[in-house]
């Protein structure tokens, strides 16, 4: 018996329910800023959303698997620009937390981080058994403390 890889359909609702996140977003940053200082903040939530789709992209065709292969290089890599962005970040309301991207967008290596983590713990875990004792979270609360403190 030969085996043979079954190709499933494309699983449209998971981006038609992000699509549909996108435009509640939108329509909630519309409603409360409307006759406001930040009046038409959801354009620039829109050109946010619309920089990021070809990052979204580029990470579904990379694969989970791939991903999580090289998970302890994207961590490592996460965890240099936040120490960077100690030196190197832009203040903004009295905080140095981003970094000035593309087109002037600010780009937070934190909120970058939170996935690259989850990345990172998930491969740790992958291969472990359920821990029984404190010690055996030294290394997974290790990994959670270095972004934390930084």
């Amino acid at each position: 018996m030969t085996a043979r890889t079954a190709t499933l359909p494309f699983p449209w609702a998971m981006p038609l329910l992000v699509l549909a996140l996108i435009a509640l977003g939108l329509l909630f940053v519309q409603s409360s800023t409307a006759g406001t200082r930040l009046d038409g903040l959801e354009g620039r939530q829109l050109q946010m959303v619309l920089a990021s789709l070809p990052i979204l992209v580029a990470f579904a065709a990379f694969g989970h698997r791939r991903l999580a292969r090289h998970a302890w290089l994207l961590y490592a890599t996460g965890l240099l620009a936040l120490v960077a962005v100690l030196f190197f970040g832009v203040n903004s309301n009295g905080a140095r937390r981003w970094f000035m991207g593309p087109l002037g967008f600010l780009i937070q290596p934190s909120e970058v981080m939170k996935p690259l983590l989850v990345l990172a713990l998930a491969r740790w875990l992958q291969f472990r058994e359920a821990p029984e004792r404190l010690r055996d979270l030294a290394v997974p609360l290790l990994l959670v403390a270095l972004p934390a403190a930084l």
